[in-house]
């Protein structure tokens, strides 16, 4: 935020994407802007941004601030998230937000289910791994690591003060 983008920072994106088995990354200055700001740089007017009752504050405030309709369903309750999808109308894109770990609950999310649904409506699905990263997964790599890499979100978000920073 203060020194701008230099190169050690790019490789650092570079080594946290591979580390994800993803193609990119992008390092924010803390944990609450990255998952607030991938909401809001995504979520569009006529979008639904679907999301768990018990996700973090950040991710609530990334969907207050976009113009997209957001819908929070019970809790890794699946079936009621997709009853409530399919009593809506909409032109644009479903995002789907669940967590790795609920900070609150300290319980899984239902990756399996999330992305099937995800899926079904042709959606996106971003995972906050803020409390799984370093907890679950043979290594601590989080829900897909947990799952075994069967299930994949199309965008992981979180912080790297948790377990990396301990």
């Amino acid at each position: 935020m203060l020194c701008g983008n230099l190169e050690v920072h790019e490789e650092f994106e570079r080594r946290l994407g591979k580390f994800f088995n993803k193609e990119h990354a992008l390092a924010f200055s803390s944990g609450f802007l990255a998952c607030m700001s991938v909401i809001t740089g995504i979520a569009r007017k006529g979008d639904i941004v679907l999301m768990d009752k018990l996700c973090h504050n950040s991710l609530q405030t990334g969907a207050k601030l976009c113009d997209a309709k957001t819908i929070r369903f019970p809790h890794n309750n699946f079936a009621a998230a997709r009853k409530l999808l399919k009593n809506e109308k909409f032109g644009g894109k479903v995002i789907i937000v669940i967590e790795g770990v609920y900070s609150m609950d300290g319980d899984i999310g239902d990756l399996p289910a999330a992305r099937a649904l995800a899926d079904e409506f042709k959606g996106l699905l971003i995972v906050d791994e803020a409390h799984s990263l370093g907890t679950i997964g043979k290594t601590g790599r989080g829900s897909e690591e947990h799952y075994d890499y069967k299930y994949k979100a199309d965008i992981i978000c979180g912080s790297l003060t948790k377990s990396l920073g301990s």
